[in-house]
Formats: structure tokens, C-alpha cells, sequence
């Protein structure tokens, strides 16, 4: 299923559904997985698309702001493609304790996120529930205000 097909039909998923990606490790990573102490950020990327490598590039080189996140960086490219794209475009991003890169090898984040196009950065609460979705590329503070909103 494409993010074509599913603008029109859906709105982006109120909670954190349940997933099985992997990280570049070959590790399997699941909802029971993810942190529960900030904000979880998922920011959906293809290694192909120029307003991904560019958003990714931004968000690494302006990586103090979103320190205090939990970011995980999606993709249904291939391990190798992946692996490239984070060295070229967000090198630091790779070092950061609070960032992982997934692997969806099934594929289930479009169909189960919901985006709308990429990139896609959706930011949930620590009791996973959608706070903001955001689709195509933005400016920095834009991005940065998104993942920082509470839950009233």
C-alpha cells in the first residue's frame, strides 16, 4: 500500500499501534519496546526522497533541540540504502543515545501510521497517544515546536 492510497482515506493513527521493525542490527523492535519517560518521536523517511535527506539533515546538524526526545527514524529501504543515507545526511544522529534507526521489512508503518507524505514525523505522548503529525518537509522551528507540545 503507497502513501498515495492512503491520503485520502485515513487520518494518522491516534495511538502508537502495534509494529515489529528491526534495527540495523537485524534486532527485532516493538511497541512494548519504545521509552516511556519523553516524548516519542517516529519520523518516516525514503532514502530516495530530497525533502527527506534534507529534513534528516536538518534535524542531525540541529541535534541539541531534540536531545530530549525519543527519535526513531523509519524507513522501508534496504538496510544497506539506510545505512548510506545516515552516513551522508545525518551522521551524528547515528552516535545519539536517544535515536534508533528501524528497519520496517514487512511493510506496516504506512498502513498502520497513516502518513500523509514524506517525510512524516508523528510525535506522541509518553502515554503514546498522537500529540502532532506533520507531512512534507518544514523549517526547523516548526519541527521543533511539533515534537516539543504536550498533551493538555
Amino acid at each position: 500500500m503507497s502513501i498515495h492510497t492512503l491520503k485520502a482515506q485515513h487520518t494518522p493513527a491516534k495511538e502508537i499501534p502495534d509494529f515489529t521493525f528491526y534495527t540495523l542490527q537485524g534486532e527485532e523492535f516493538k511497541k512494548s519496546h519504545l521509552p516511556t519517560n519523553k516524548n516519542i518521536v517516529f519520523l518516516l523517511i525514503d532514502t530516495s526522497c530530497p525533502h527527506c535527506q534534507k529534513e534528516t539533515e536538518l534535524i542531525s546538524r540541529n541535534y541539541s533541540k531534540f536531545a530530549d526526545l525519543n527519535l526513531f527514524i523509519v524507513s522501508l529501504d534496504t538496510k544497506e540504502a539506510v545505512g548510506e543515507f545516515m552516513e551522508t545526511y545525518a551522521p551524528e544522529l547515528n552516535k545519539q543515545p536517544n535515536v534508533r534507526i528501524l528497519l520496517d521489512t514487512k511493510p506496516e508503518f504506512i498502513e498502520k501510521f497513516r502518513p500523509e507524505k514524506y517525510p512524516a514525523l508523528f510525535v506522541y505522548s509518553p502515554s503514546q497517544k498522537l500529540i502532532k503529525h506533520l507531512g512534507g518537509r518544514k523549517k526547523l522551528k516548526e519541527i521543533q515546536k511539533a515534537t516539543h507540545l504536550q498533551l493538555p
